[in-house]
C-alpha cells in the first residue's frame, strides 16, 4: 500500500485510515488520518436505458468524514482538521445525451451530514434520487423528495446560484 513517498494504510476498516505523501520534488506533502462520521451508504444501482450499444449502470457508495493532520504545499504547512468524502464507484458510465441537471452532494454539519445522488433529463423528469441525512451517533435517514431552483447565466450553461430543500423519510426539510 504505498508507492515511493506515497503510502496508505488502514487503520480500522470503513472508519479509519491514514494517508502520507513525503518529501517530493512537487512540493506537496502530507500526514493524514481520516475518520467516518457515518457508516458507508451504498446508492442503488444506478442504471439508465442504453442510448444505442452505451448502456449505463454503476455502483456508488460514499461516507463523509474528517481528516486531521497537515498538508505542506510550496513550503507553506496548513495543520488541523479538513472535511472529506470518501467515494467509490464502479461500472459503465456512458454519457446521457438527454441529462438535464445533475447533483453530486455531499454536505457536513456540525450534527449531520447530508449526502445525495439526483438526476434530471432535460424535461424536469427526475431519472434517479437516492441518498440520506446522516445523524452523529444515529442510522441514515433515506432522502425522498428534493426540490432545487438553479440560477443560470449565459443561456442554460453556467449556474450563478442554487437552492436546494431536501426532505427526508421521517419529514425533515432541510
Amino acid at each position: 500500500t504505498s508507492l515511493g513517498p506515497l503510502s496508505f494504510r488502514i487503520v480500522e476498516p470503513h472508519k479509519r485510515w491514514a494517508l502520507e505523501l513525503g518529501q517530493n520534488p512537487s512540493g506537496v506533502s502530507f500526514s493524514l488520518e481520516y475518520l467516518s462520521r457515518p457508516v458507508p451508504y451504498m446508492v442503488k444501482k444506478v442504471v439508465y436505458p442504453p442510448r444505442g450499444d452505451k448502456p449505463t449502470g454503476f455502483s456508488h457508495f460514499f461516507q463523509p468524514g474528517r481528516y486531521s493532520g497537515y498538508v505542506s504545499i510550496g513550503g507553506a504547512k496548513f495543520e488541523g482538521y479538513f472535511l472529506g468524502t470518501r467515494d467509490r464507484s464502479w461500472g459503465v458510465r456512458a454519457a446521457q445525451e438527454r441529462m438535464g441537471i445533475h447533483f453530486w452532494i455531499q454536505v457536513q454539519f456540525s450534527r449531520f451530514c447530508v449526502s445525495l445522488y439526483y438526476s434530471e433529463d432535460r424535461d424536469n423528469t427526475v431519472t434517479f434520487l437516492d441518498g440520506a441525512v446522516f445523524p452523529d451517533g444515529g442510522e441514515p435517514v433515506p432522502i425522498v423528495d428534493l426540490r432545487h431552483r438553479v440560477a443560470f447565466d449565459r443561456g442554460d450553461r453556467e449556474h450563478t446560484g442554487a437552492e436546494l430543500l431536501v426532505k427526508d423519510a421521517k419529514g425533515q426539510e432541510i
